[in-house]
């Protein structure tokens, strides 16, 4: 069967996403930005590395 983007976005439950959401305020002090700009592009990379270990997980 293969994964789909839709498949990876229904498999995050709350408690996941929260963890996404942690890591990037993290990163976000870490490179000393605060806007929502810097918010969205640190939530992206965090899904992204999620998605690439999900889609990588056999």
């Amino acid at each position: 069967m293969e994964k789909t983007f839709e498949d990876f976005i229904h498999s995050l439950d709350p408690d996941t996403y929260n963890t996404i959401v942690i890591s990037a305020h993290q990163a976000m002090k870490a490179a000393n930005r605060s806007d929502c700009d810097a918010q969205t592009f640190f939530i992206a990379l965090e899904l992204l590395e999620h998605y690439h270990n999900w889609i990588q997980d056999v």
